[in-house]
Order: C-alpha cells, then sequence, then structure tokens
C-alpha cells in the first residue's frame, strides 16, 4: 500500500513539493522558497483541507509524551495547526 504525503505545495510556477509521509517529519522545512499557490493537506482522517490566496503559510503539530504508566514514552498526535498570513492577519485551522 502506497503512503500519501502528508501535503503538497503547489507553487505558482506550476511545479510541487510533496511534503513527509509521517506527522513527525513533515518535511516542511525543506519546502523550497517560491511563491506559493495553494497546500493541499491530508488529515488524520484521510480527508483534505485546501487553503489559497495567503501571503505566507506555516503549520505546527502538536504532540504529547506519555511520561509515565503504561504508554511510557509514546508520542501521541494531539492537534494540527495549519496557518496562513493575508493583510496582517492570521488564520488558523486547528485540526484535533
Amino acid at each position: 500500500m502506497e503512503t500519501k504525503p502528508i501535503f503538497t505545495v503547489i507553487f505558482e510556477d506550476g511545479t510541487r513539493f510533496l511534503g513527509g509521509t509521517d506527522y513527525f517529519d513533515t518535511k516542511w522545512t525543506e519546502i523550497p522558497r517560491k511563491k506559493i499557490k495553494r497546500i493541499i493537506y491530508k488529515l488524520p482522517d484521510d480527508t483534505y483541507l485546501s487553503i489559497k490566496n495567503f501571503e505566507k503559510y506555516y503549520h505546527m503539530i502538536e504532540a504529547i509524551t506519555d511520561l509515565n504508566g503504561k504508554n511510557s514514552g509514546k508520542v501521541q498526535l494531539q492537534c494540527i495547526y495549519l496557518m496562513g498570513k493575508k493583510n496582517k492577519k492570521v488564520v488558523v485551522y486547528k485540526i484535533p
């Protein structure tokens, strides 16, 4: 079974960048510094969120680590924050 990327960036020049396949190694910091047309982001339930027309984009993964108990050391995804900046305002999509 093929694993799909967490996100796809489509640039103004028509080229694309595929993100990582793991929420803990998304490859976000490897996105080339080019004008972004749209980002299509895969959500944990295998649906997609597409955002476009922002001046800047950012994402953040919130995860917790169990320090005690039966799952000690296990990292668990809590939320994904996908953000876009336009006209001095930041729009935040919080995905649980």
